[in-house]
């Protein structure tokens, strides 16, 4: 096929020849022209928040319409001479992605079959409007797919303690996304409570499952499962779990410390790109980054030493997370030390955190 490409400058186009829907003929006064194989090249990297992509020129693209990076399809409603604005990323099935510099951004996503893009050509701020349409096949249906996918709540819980001897007396807490109304927790043991932050006594030794399900006022439902997850037994002791690093920007600091759930928040802006989990363990000062714990047992202190002089003391269990900018050059050797009820104290040197410029 890729051998006679048609477009709507083709000197054998006649009307209707590039439609693909029957009602909606194409004409070249309703198509959208581009040029064959429009594309530029990206003049700075692309993250999975922008709302602007700067372009070397725009000259030969539409004035709104559709442009591929990579594997991302995104639909723009406006145009700049050197700048797509006015986004919908993640376009029609495709996923948000990170685009480097340099990347190839194509203008003519139908091209691999006839070098113009279709219909886009039908007018696709129209097409977006189409609210009584839910067919998976449509505009309108995707993103009725996708509000669904991203309104879908989340149940996720938190707590003080996930061993010890009994009897031993654990606090839940709710921090699910999506503003639930309703809660059931199964503690594994028979036992169930429809509380949002229940406390719950295990009386006999063993491993337990336990299970939240959350419902919203819209009716959304998620459940979370945890297996194994509450070990109760006798001479049990603090033992290290994972230590996560984010890097977190200093204008979000603000909504951290203010949230009712600042872990909720975390996990959203993770989720969302807005936040990344150190992997390389580095970046350019100032580097604000936030350490979270997931050390089980009944901890009851954390002292956080972030090797740059500074340190802090937690003596709440439920604060599982500590905030420290680093503002000078250099590597780092941070160390986590902990305290269960027992007195007994662990200390783990963390990953090394280099500041750079």
């Amino acid at each position: 096929m890729a051998a006679s490409i048609l477009h709507s400058r083709a000197s054998s186009y006649v009307e209707g020849s590039l439609s693909v829907f029957p009602t909606a003929l194409d004409s070249t006064d309703n198509l959208y022209y581009v040029a064959n194989n429009a594309e530029t090249l990206t003049t700075s990297a692309v993250s999975f928040v922008s709302d602007i992509i700067p372009v070397v020129s725009t000259s030969f693209f539409p004035s709104k319409g559709l442009i591929k990076l990579d594997d991302e399809i995104i639909y723009y409603s406006a145009k700049k001479s050197k700048s797509f604005t006015g986004l919908t990323r993640g376009f029609v099935g495709t996923s948000r992605a990170r685009h480097k510099n340099s990347t190839k951004v194509l203008g003519s996503i139908m091209g691999e079959h006839h070098n113009s893009v279709k219909d886009a050509i039908l007018k696709v701020e129209s097409t977006l409007g189409v609210q009584e349409s839910r067919d998976d096949a449509t505009i309108a249906g995707e993103l009725a797919n996708l509000k669904a996918k991203w309104e879908t709540p989340q149940a996720a819980f938190v707590t003080n303690r996930t061993n010890g001897a009994p009897p031993l007396t654990v606090f839940f807490r709710d921090i699910s996304t999506g503003s639930p109304i309703r809660w059931l927790w199964e503690f594994g043991d028979g036992n169930i409570s429809p509380e949002q932050n229940p406390a719950h006594v295990y009386e006999q030794e063993g491993m337990y499952e336990v299970t939240l399900s959350i419902t919203t006022a819209g009716n959304g439902i998620s459940k979370v499962v945890k297996t194994s997850y509450i070990e109760v037994s006798s001479d049990l002791f603090a033992v290290f779990g994972h230590v996560a690093i984010y890097a977190v920007h200093s204008t979000l600091l603000g909504e951290f410390n203010n949230a009712t759930n600042p872990l909720a928040t975390l996990a959203n802006w993770v989720k969302n790109g807005t936040v990344e989990q150190l992997s390389t363990l580095s970046g350019s000062a100032p580097l604000t980054v936030v350490f979270t714990d997931q050390t089980p047992g009944s901890i009851t202190s954390r002292i956080w030493t972030f090797g740059d002089g500074d340190q802090e003391d937690i003596s709440d269990s439920f604060t599982i997370y500590a905030i420290h900018t680093y503002t000078s050059l250099g590597a780092y050797k941070p160390i986590l030390q902990v305290e269960n009820d027992s007195t007994i104290v662990r200390s783990k040197l963390l990953p090394e955190i280099e500041v750079t410029l």
